[in-house]
């Protein structure tokens, strides 16, 4: 083992060093032509499959020219990969031709865990080595695999209609070769793959998961999952690619393309534009192998179970107990029911016995039966097993599992293509609306929210467990909540909690699952420790900010009765009176000192508050707003106050006295500063959720309040149109647009 290592460490340090000249120099003499085949890695690859990371065939076909073994470049590694899995691997395509031209049957090759040079390939993402492995002359795929000959007609038509080889098309463990390239998130590779052999679509790995449902679990894959900032809004700018029909290129216009080839040389010197020029072709990718899955699935196709289910119909609070009660009087009678049978049961065998006495053996049996009647199989003591009781485990279909993890575009896909799925259930009674709720996935709960009828009606069904859609909205998920501090958190959880409650019928607020909780309970319980976690962030967040407050404003009172300048002692008036940055200063001064003292109030009224559950909707973070709004303000103002004063005193002041104040003023206000930029981007989570708020409201009272046309008529001064708009209150048809 040592020698065989001693004897490669020299060609070894060659090929790292990608000294490829230099390793066919050591390797030409007679007497090294054997150690070509000796592992140099401590996975046994040879020289020959180290030839192929040069990305160049004439290594590879040196190294073969220099060898007297025929069969060398057959060796396997410890992997079981020959040098074409090599070359597939690493995307050289020159050698894969160089060795399919040598040995054809190498195709057929597998490794350790039974995977061909193709499928290889096809893992890695090298979509022109599986173009050109597949596209091989007929007469060594056809024949071998099909048995076809290269002179028949209909070999023309083979790709998309006959299944690809057995052999290529799974390994030993039953993935796939496009469950491999989904893996990989070779989409374009894998989209090659289906128009080859469009069942592999259909095929499960072993798992039981098609690739439609490991796609569903692929967030990143797709835009949805990949949240965005100000820095990417590059990915709106770039061109949209056609990736559907043939090649990308073939459908970009010239403009298109001139926009392309200029993106590329941007993005060589700016990682982060190419960084997401090949995201958002991946997107797009993705976004097409899904379609093309989606047209094939069918999971969504199921017959609904209309048993009577208990847990699927309405149970108010109040009926709890009637339901208790109900149920211990029939436990009773049943109980009375059976021990009068089993009385029955002894009187009878008593009788019998009296006429046709058994032997002690079936005395025994008799009196074992007698003392066991307890537990007849009737007896709620022992096991009892109820037909339909076992629960499919199957995965969830790709519909709910894309929902579950956000990726709107496939949920919009197959609603696109089949509606119908939409009232879809898993085997726990949930459809797309229980889902969405449970995970907060707004985009997805909207895009049902805008199909109207099917909205209304998934919103009344009840899952197993006795969920409404409200109490899926009341348990706590914390992945679909990106807000920063607890209190916003807390606030979005009420919002999403009040937003489902307007999805369902009113006397669903009532409903109590089989553990006998409302919505509402369930609620407190899932949320007390956020309730507590947002109550101590308020609590201190506020004192914090009332501290700094109160420091910005003993600043500015401070400074108002130090005036820059000084002031004159005849008159007792600022020298600098009659300056403008003067007037700046004063302006400034004054509207910092309002604001900190107001936002000062701010704060004390949020600490004096209970911190209950509604609090946290709108009182505590409308407070929080306006009084960062204050702070922020009295900062600003008190910054524009201090450059005043600075510009004063370099300009118009003199001495060393001068110098002395802009130093104290300098270390008086340098840690608010400081605060201020540490607690900006919190204030601009809040500030970006109230203008969100605005916005809506806008929306709403332009929608209530459509003053458009009146004003429009008035402003043309057209006697017509102005007596159309006065006479339509009295119509009744348009009346309600005035309310």
């Amino acid at each position: 083992m040592t020698d065989r290592f001693t004897r490669t460490k020299e060609p070894y340090k060659l090929a790292m060093e990608e000294n490829w000249e230099a390793l066919r120099a050591y390797y030409e003499s007679d007497e090294r032509s054997f150690d070509q085949m000796l592992p140099m890695t401590l996975s046994k690859d040879t020289a020959f499959h180290m030839a192929v990371y040069s990305g160049r065939k004439s290594p590879l076909e040196e190294l073969l020219d220099n060898t007297d073994f025929v069969h060398a470049y057959m060796i396997c590694n410890a992997y079981g990969n020959t040098v074409l899995h090599e070359a597939a691997i690493t995307g050289n395509l020159e050698a894969v031709k160089l060795l399919i031209d040598l040995r054809p049957e190498m195709l057929k090759l597998t490794n350790n865990e039974g995977e061909t040079p193709l499928f290889k390939a096809a893992a890695y993402g090298e979509k022109e080595i599986v173009k050109y492995l597949v596209d091989l002359p007929y007469y060594r795929v056809v024949e071998d695999y099909f048995g076809m000959s290269s002179s028949d007609d209909t070999s023309s038509d083979l790709q998309g209609k006959h299944h690809m080889p057995d052999i290529h098309r799974t390994r030993l463990d039953g993935t796939s070769i496009l469950h491999a390239a989904v893996q990989g998130e070779h989409f374009d590779t894998a989209l090659e793959l289906l128009k080859i052999d469009e069942s592999l679509g259909s095929l499960e790995d072993g798992n039981g998961m098609t690739c439609l449902q490991m796609l569903s679990h692929m967030s990143s894959a797709f835009k949805s999952g990949c949240p965005m900032d100000i820095r990417d809004s590059i990915y709106y700018c770039l061109p949209t690619y056609k990736v559907d029909e043939g090649s990308r290129r073939a459908s970009l216009t010239h403009f298109h393309r001139f926009i392309d080839h200029f993106i590329r040389w941007l993005s060589r010197g700016l990682g982060r534009i190419k960084k997401v020029r090949n995201d958002k072709t991946k997107h797009e990718y993705a976004l097409k192998l899904a379609k093309k899955l989606i047209e094939k699935d069918m999971s969504w196709i199921q017959e609904l179970n209309v048993a009577h289910d208990s847990s699927r119909y309405y149970r108010g609070a109040g009926e709890e107990e009637e339901e208790e009660e109900e149920k211990e009087e029939n436990n009773g009678r049943e109980k009375r029911r059976r021990d009068f049978e089993s009385k029955v049961v002894k009187l009878l065998k008593n009788i019998a016995l009296q006429f046709d006495p058994k032997s002690s053996q079936g005395r025994g049996e008799i009196q074992s039966q007698e003392e066991g009647e307890g537990q007849s199989p009737t007896s709620p003591q022992g096991p009892v097993v109820e037909m339909g009781e076992k629960k499919d485990s199957k995965a969830e279909t790709p519909l709910l599992l894309a929902t579950r993890h956000g990726i709107s575009e496939i949920v919009k896909a197959i609603l696109q293509i089949y509606p119908q799925a939409v009232e879809h259930c898993n085997f726990k009674g949930q459809n797309i609306l229980h889902v969405a709720v449970k995970h907060r996935r707004k985009d997805i709960f909207d895009t049902v929210k805008k199909m109207g009828i099917p909205t209304f009606r998934l919103s009344r069904d009840i899952d197993a467990d006795g969920y409404t859609i409200l109490h899926h909205a009341a348990t706590h998920d914390s992945r679909g909540n990106l807000r920063p501090v607890p209190a916003l958190q807390l606030q979005a959880e009420l919002q999403w909690f009040k937003r489902a409650g307007k999805r369902i019928p009113s006397h669903y607020v009532r409903h109590v699952d089989k553990r006998g909780w409302t919505a509402q309970k369930l609620f407190e319980k899932n949320h007390g420790d956020q309730l507590k976690q947002a109550q101590r962030w308020t609590k201190e967040t506020s004192q914090s900010c009332s501290t700094v407050a109160v420091l910005v404003s003993t600043v500015v009172f401070a400074a108002a009765y130090t005036v820059p300048g000084g002031t004159d002692d005849k008159s007792g008036l600022p020298i600098l009176l009659h300056k403008s940055f003067f007037l700046i200063f004063t302006v400034m001064d004054v509207i910092s000192l309002a604001c900190s003292l107001t936002s000062v109030v701010m704060f004390l009224s949020i600490l004096t508050s209970p911190f209950e559950y509604s609090d946290f909707l709108h009182s505590l973070p409308r407070k929080l707003t306006i009084g960062f709004t204050l702070l922020f303000f009295s900062v600003t103002t008190t910054m524009f106050a201090f450059a005043s004063t600075l510009v004063l005193t370099v300009k118009f002041g003199h001495g060393r006295r001068q110098w002395t104040m802009i130093l104290i003023y300098v270390a008086a206000f340098f840690p608010v500063t400081v605060f201020a930029l540490m607690q900006f981007p919190l204030y601009a989570s809040f500030l970006a959720i109230s203008f969100r708020k605005i916005k809506k409201s806008a929306a709403i009272l332009s929608t209530l309040l459509n003053v458009r046309k009146p004003i429009r008529a008035a402003i043309l001064g057209t006697s017509r149109n102005i007596r159309k708009v006065i006479s339509r209150p009295f119509s009744r048809s348009t009346s309600t647009n005035w309310v």
